[in-house]
Order: structure tokens, then C-alpha cells, then sequence
């Protein structure tokens, strides 16, 4: 019977194992397979440098070397940056169309990859790194430029959204603009069909996730206005999750909803609220 016992104990303590094995391994590889796509720099074509930018590269705060565009105002200026947090794959000339109308607005605005995007060095393993290159990018512009943070607006677009939500409650910034945002990875994880599809993953391995992207916790912590954008029509975060990011904030705040808009709102639809988002950047209501 004693023998038994032991047997039984060491077999409970083997699942155990097994089961931490499982949430403190399989989950964050679970994370970096479903929630980050980075795009190389694979092709010199897709990553030619518009002849209006100037390449920048500046280090992160734990060694790894970060590439992007700067892009000076065109119209009359001013006197904001808009530092742009791409999304997942992160093709900077992705987002020409809507820089060049910035631009013509007088917005001056820097583009860069993430670790492991495009030219940047290093590899994303996550939240906390990709909130250690949204700060980098910050520091570039505030030391390297000179220019002030309360005169920087932060645009984050889907994964990014998240970026510059977490740099907006840590840093000053003149307002935080987040596009197709999600509310966090627990809810927008549970609404996949990378999850759905395997019922013998319980639920509850959501609460171990090891980046939680949780905006709608700290939006309300931001140091500047919040601007909600998000595509009526969002098929990947579905348009509840900006309600409720819109509802947590503080004002001053506004929501744009984009009739028709799709995830990430392509130039074609997108094109119709720039002049809004221009607008608040520059009067903050």
C-alpha cells in the first residue's frame, strides 16, 4: 500500500511538471507563433527608401539596433512629430499614403521596425521588448532631435496600438492616437481561430499569457488626450473592444468610427479620417 502511495505521489508530481511545462514554455511559444509576423527586409524593392526620408538608426536601451525613416514636414509647419507603432509585419512603405498627407499637413513623423522587422536588429519575444523599442524610438527623437515630448503624438496601429498606449502612460507625449487598437491579448487571443479551433486548450491558460497587451487596464494612466480609431467593419478586433477602450480613458478623448473601415483601415478607406486625426493631434479635443 505504501509503495502504492509513493508511486501515485511521484505520478502527481510529474503532471504537475508537466502541466508547468506547458503554461511557463508552451504558452509564450504559443504567443510568438499566433501574435508576431515579422516581415524581412528580404526585398531591396519593398524596402527602398522613399527619396523624400532620411534613414535613422538608434539603439534600444539593451543593445540591439533599431532602422527607420524620418520624414520631414511639406506644408506649413506645426511643430508636432508623429512617431507611428506599426503592427504585425510592419512594412514601412505600407503606410506611405497616409504619411505623405501628414506630411502636407505639417506633421513631420518617424517610422521604424521593431526588433527583427524589416532591418532592425534582434528578435521580438514580446511585450516587453517591443515596449523597450517604442521607448527607443522616443528617446531618438527627444535626445538625438532635440524635440520636445509634449510636441510628439504617438499613432499606434493594431499591435502597435498597444506600443504606444504603454508609452503614453509612461512618457509624456501631446496625445496618443490608437488605431484598430485591441483591448487586450486575453480577449482578443480567446476570439481566434487559432484558439477556438483546439477545444483540449482550457481557458483558463489565457490568464498565463506572458503579454497581456492589457490597454483597456492603463489607458485611463495616459499623460496626454486618446484618440480611439477603429473600421467599422474590423473582422479581426471586433469594434466592442474600441468602445471599451473609449469608455476607460479620461477625456479629453474622442472615438472615430470609419464606415466600412476594415482592420488596420487600408489608404482607400483610411484617407477619410486623417484630417480628423490631424485635427486632434493639433488642438487635442
Amino acid at each position: 500500500m505504501f509503495r502504492l502511495a509513493r508511486i501515485f505521489a511521484v505520478f502527481l508530481l510529474l503532471t504537475a511538471m508537466f502541466g508547468a511545462a506547458v503554461v511557463w514554455v508552451g504558452i509564450p511559444y504559443l504567443e510568438r507563433r499566433w501574435a508576431f509576423f515579422p516581415a524581412s527586409s528580404a526585398s531591396a524593392q519593398l524596402w527602398q527608401m522613399p527619396v523624400d526620408a532620411m534613414e535613422v538608426s538608434f539603439p534600444t536601451s539593451d543593445g540591439d539596433r533599431l532602422t527607420g525613416w524620418f520624414f520631414g514636414s511639406k506644408g506649413p509647419q506645426n511643430g508636432i512629430t508623429v512617431l507611428l507603432l506599426h503592427g504585425n509585419e510592419g512594412v514601412l512603405p505600407d503606410y506611405l499614403p497616409e504619411v505623405q498627407i501628414l506630411q502636407t499637413l505639417g506633421f513631420n513623423m518617424l517610422l521604424f521596425n521593431y526588433r527583427g522587422f524589416g532591418k532592425s536588429e534582434g528578435t521580438t519575444l514580446g511585450e516587453t521588448t517591443l515596449d523597450l523599442d517604442g521607448a527607443a524610438a522616443l528617446r531618438y527623437l527627444t535626445n538625438e532631435r532635440g524635440i520636445d515630448p509634449h510636441a510628439i503624438a504617438l499613432l499606434g496601429v493594431s499591435l502597435g496600438a498597444a506600443v504606444a498606449a504603454d508609452l503614453a502612460t509612461t512618457s509624456p507625449c501631446r496625445a496618443v492616437a490608437l488605431l484598430g487598437a485591441f483591448a487586450s491579448s486575453r480577449e482578443q487571443v480567446a476570439r481566434l481561430e487559432a484558439w477556438r479551433s483546439k477545444p483540449w486548450l482550457p481557458e483558463f491558460l489565457l490568464d498565463f499569457l506572458s503579454s497581456p497587451f492589457d490597454t483597456l487596464d492603463i489607458i485611463d494612466q495616459a499623460n496626454c488626450p486618446v484618440l480611439i480609431i477603429h473600421g467599422q467593419n474590423d473582422r479581426f478586433v471586433p469594434i466592442e473592444q474600441a468602445w471599451e477602450l473609449y469608455d476607460a480613458a479620461r477625456p479629453p478623448k474622442r472615438l472615430i468610427v470609419v464606415p466600412g473601415g476594415a482592420h488596420g483601415l487600408p489608404t482607400s478607406e483610411g484617407r477619410r479620417y486623417l484630417s480628423e486625426l490631424a485635427s486632434f493631434f493639433i488642438n487635442r479635443r
